[in-house]
């Protein structure tokens, strides 16, 4: 069974309409991905230099934008930035190797043995509620301002 030519331009007037309303909802979502990440930096920014201007903290605790702006300059300007990046992502995927090589075996026998589970789950519970950010003061009475202090921070909070 064919269909008639009253269909088919029914059809293709629907496949119109719906590539029109995908191509409004695309630039609608374009512009909701750009539009919006940049509001909210300026809006950061303008609260930021807010603060700074009301002096809520000395200078050296929170700069303007533009002095943090000319300090970025300035190390980029003497090749600090990419460096400082690698080293960072360098510990960063050592930190989370490192987790996963210690926490993998620890989380199959607390799974698999029902007494390692009854013992340590609820400290491993209390555990994993603490912010990364709450392993920081020990880490550098532990380990000092060292590497291991930033991979002992990021094993705990992986």
């Amino acid at each position: 069974m064919q269909p008639d030519k009253q269909e088919l331009k029914s059809l293709e007037a629907g496949l119109d309409q719906l590539q029109s309303s995908q191509s409004l909802v695309t630039k609608r979502a374009l512009t909701e991905r750009i539009l919006a990440p940049i509001l909210a930096i300026a809006l950061v920014g303008i609260i930021w230099q807010w603060a700074f201007a009301q002096q809520f903290q000395p200078e050296w605790v929170l700069p303007s934008p533009s002095m943090v702006w000319d300090a970025v300059k300035m190390q980029w300007d003497q090749g600090f930035v990419w460096p400082s990046v690698t080293n960072s992502l360098k510990r960063a995927v050592i930190g989370f190797a490192l987790s996963v090589v210690v926490a993998t075996p620890i989380g199959i026998v607390v799974a698999k043995v029902r007494y390692v589970r009854a013992t340590l789950g609820p400290v491993l519970a209390g555990l994993q509620q603490l912010p990364s950010v709450a392993w920081v003061p020990a880490a550098v009475i532990w380990f000092g301002l060292t590497d291991t202090a930033i991979l002992v921070v990021i094993l705990l909070g992986a």
